[in-house]
Parts: C-alpha cells; sequence; structure tokens
C-alpha cells in the first residue's frame, strides 16, 4: 500500500492581535499535512506553525519543507508499516521508530507535523482516539484541564464564570514590572472578593532583567501567583543539567521563594546551538537540578507528540508539574496536545494544560470546554474534519 502527503500552507488574521514582551502577532501562519492511503481511503492529518524565538524556526523548517515536498519518498517510506496496519496497537518501540523517522527531517515544526498525520492516520485505521495511541495504560480520559488565558478584570471575570480553576496572565510587556505588580494585585483582590480559589499563573516571556525580576517575583509570591514562567531576560547559555546558565534561576528563587516555570529556555536554540531532542532533555535536567518546579512543553517546538511525551515523563517522574500548551496554531496540533495530556492523565499522571481557543477559520471545531476542562470524544484520530476541506 502507498502513502501520499499533500502540504497546505495557511494564513489566518487574529481576531484579536497576540501580544508577548517581544512578539506582536496579528496573523497565524502554517502549514496542514495529509497524509492518504488511496487504497484505503483514509487521511490522516497534521500541522506545523513557527513561532519566533522557538523551536528550529522558519528558515530552517522552510527548507524542510521544500525537501520533503522534492523528495517524499525517503521520508514516507519508513512510515507505511507505522502508520497502515490496522491491527497493530502501537507498542513503545514503534512509537520509537516513529519519532526517530520524523526527526530525520531537520525540522522540529516538521517532524511534529509528519509525526502528527501519522497518528492521526493509524487511529483512524484502528478506529480509536489519537490520544489511545499516545497513553501506555491504552486508554484516554475524556477531560484534560486547561487554565484561561486573560488580559485584565474583565477577562478574568468571564472566565470565573465558565468555571476555570487556573488563570494566565501574560506579564512585562508594560512599561515597568510595578504596572503588572498593580495589575496582580487587582487580580488577586477580585478573587478574593468572589470567593474564588482559582489560581493565577504569570508569564514573562523573558521580559525582565535580574533586578526587576526580584521585584516581580516577590510582588507575586505575596499576592498568591501559582508560578511565573520565564522571568529573565534573554536566552540562557550552558542551561544543560548542571551547567552555569541555571544559577540566575536558582539566585531567584532562594531570595523571591516563588515558583518558577522553564519554557522558552528549553525549547529556543541560540546561534550557537541546533535544537534536538537530547540538548532540550538536558536542559530540562538543569532546570529540575536547579529547582524549577513548572515545566511547559509545547509539542510543536520539541519535534512532535512522542518527544514532548518523552520529556514529560522525565519532569514528572523527578516530582514537577507538567504544563502541556500549544504554540497559538490551529486546531489539528490544539487537539494533538489535548490527546497527549489525556493520555497521560489516563496513566494517572497530574497534568496541567493550556488547551482552548482556536483560530478564527480552521479545518476543525476547537474542542468543548466545560468548567475549564477540554472535552474529548471517542472519535477516530483527531476527530471529524470539516467536508470543504478533504
Amino acid at each position: 500500500m502507498s502513502l501520499s502527503l499533500e502540504l497546505i500552507p495557511y494564513s489566518t488574521p487574529l481576531a484579536q492581535a497576540i501580544r508577548t514582551s517581544t512578539t506582536v502577532l496579528s496573523t497565524r501562519s502554517g502549514w496542514r499535512l495529509k497524509l492518504s492511503c488511496s487504497e484505503r481511503g483514509l487521511s490522516g492529518w497534521g500541522e506545523l506553525a513557527c513561532w519566533p524565538g522557538f523551536g528550529s524556526g522558519l528558515e530552517r523548517t522552510r527548507v524542510g519543507v521544500e525537501r520533503l515536498l522534492a523528495e517524499p519518498e525517503e521520508a514516507l517510506k519508513p512510515l507505511r508499516p507505522l502508520a497502515l496496519s490496522e491491527t497493530s496497537p502501537m507498542t513503545e518501540q514503534t512509537r520509537e521508530a516513529l519519532r526517530l523517522s520524523c526527526a530525520q527531517l531537520g525540522s522540529l515544526e516538521l517532524a511534529h507535523g509528519l509525526e502528527l498525520a501519522a497518528l492521526d492516520l493509524k487511529a483512524r485505521a484502528l478506529g480509536c482516539p489519537l490520544g489511545a495511541l499516545l497513553s501506555q495504560a491504552g486508554e484516554l480520559a475524556s477531560e484534560a484541564p486547561s487554565h484561561a488565558l486573560i488580559t485584565d478584570l474583565q477577562s478574568a471575570e468571564r472566565a470565573l464564570d465558565e468555571g476555570y480553576e487556573a488563570l494566565k496572565l501574560k506579564v512585562g510587556a508594560r512599561d515597568h514590572w510595578s504596572d503588572d505588580g498593580l495589575l496582580i494585585a487587582e487580580l488577586s483582590s477580585r478573587l478574593i472578593d468572589l470567593g474564588s480559589s482559582a489560581t493565577l499563573r504569570l508569564d514573562a516571556n523573558q521580559a525582565w532583567s535580574e533586578t526587576e525580576a526580584i521585584g516581580a517575583l516577590v510582588t507575586a509570591q505575596a499576592y498568591g501567583a501559582e508560578w511565573v514562567e520565564e522571568p529573565l531576560l534573554g536566552s540562557l547559555t550552558d542551561t544543560r543539567a548542571g551547567g552555569a546558565g541555571w544559577r540566575p534561576w536558582l539566585e531567584l528563587i532562594e531570595r523571591s521563594g516563588a515558583t518558577l516555570a522553564a519554557d522558552e529556555s528549553l525549547q529556543r536554540a541560540s546561534a550557537q546551538e541546533q535544537l534536538e531532542l537530547p540538548l532540550i532533555e538536558a536542559r530540562l535536567r538543569g532546570a529540575l537540578q536547579a529547582g524549577v518546579k513548572v515545566i511547559t512543553l509545547k509539542p510543536m517546538f520539541v519535534g512532535g507528540l512522542l518527544s514532548c511525551s518523552r520529556l514529560a515523563r522525565v519532569a514528572l517522574n523527578e516530582g514537577a508539574r507538567v504544563c502541556l500548551t500549544h504554540s497559538m496554531e490551529g486546531a489539528l496540533g490544539r487537539r494533538g496536545v489535548a490527546h497527549l495530556s489525556a493520555a497521560l492523565i489516563a496513566e494517572g499522571h497530574q497534568v496541567e494544560g493550556g488547551l482552548t481557543g482556536g483560530l478564527p477559520r480552521d479545518i476543525m471545531s476547537p474542542l468543548p470546554v466545560q468548567g475549564g476542562r477540554v472535552q474529548l470524544s471517542e472519535e477516530p484520530g483527531l476527530g471529524v474534519i470539516e467536508e470543504e476541506e478533504r
């Protein structure tokens, strides 16, 4: 049986621009991958979407896409026995073979897209949800927790009305860290007034110097922030296990008492490094050794769901909390993260998530949310693709 691959570029204007301390994005662009087996009348779908400063980046991904389109046979050949068997469930060996096959593409984002399409095709052939292929228990939880991304008091109150138990606020883009501190104080006061037990998670996107970070973290700790993600300005150097790059984080933890979360520092390449799974894992172990208690992972920037699963298990086994989230891509990628989260939960792990939202126009609907938890169905693969996109 044969496989064919189609890459479909997309560019979607956002309803509201995404703002971080370093980036303002008003359009989300990427590719959707359609991996098809004509003999069985089945297709699996994947997605890749780059983000400035993360993963392999747009230039390297474009090169990988062009190479894949020019010579698809080399990449697709090892996928046939992995993606097409209707009767054989995935084992640890076949999962690792699929991960390694996709890792050869030279771009973490591209590896994510092809791996997701292969997993989707395999799950559709087996008639099971994609997440069941990721779980060592062979099962999938019916829901997965998610925080709500907020910007102000009004959006926080809407999220609370919808049942969210965790709120995530982007900080660091205001004129001074104390401006963030005022908003944090207002949000904390409002939560108390409402009698809410919801927690506040902060993401600075590497906005602050060490001096600024101390002030911000002490304030965040005083007002009960659950964690603060990526407080320090600039990329770390020598972030391997035991490396010097994590020492400023250790000092921040000791001086402020705040719980820190790592994200970009794990999933961002420097000019001297080619970002690959072994390097990301070494950085993760260095973060854990330095006392970082929360690890945020985006499958798009670590090479796919299988690599992300491996990293998540490393952190969970060391007693850290893991937050699985997307990279503001479309429904295909977002659903993949939700399935991984539900797979880990089915094994008995406690996993956090940032799983909600969606693009204004897409080939799949966003997963429904009830009480701050995304709901997963028993539909095969990632679920139903809109008819006009088939």
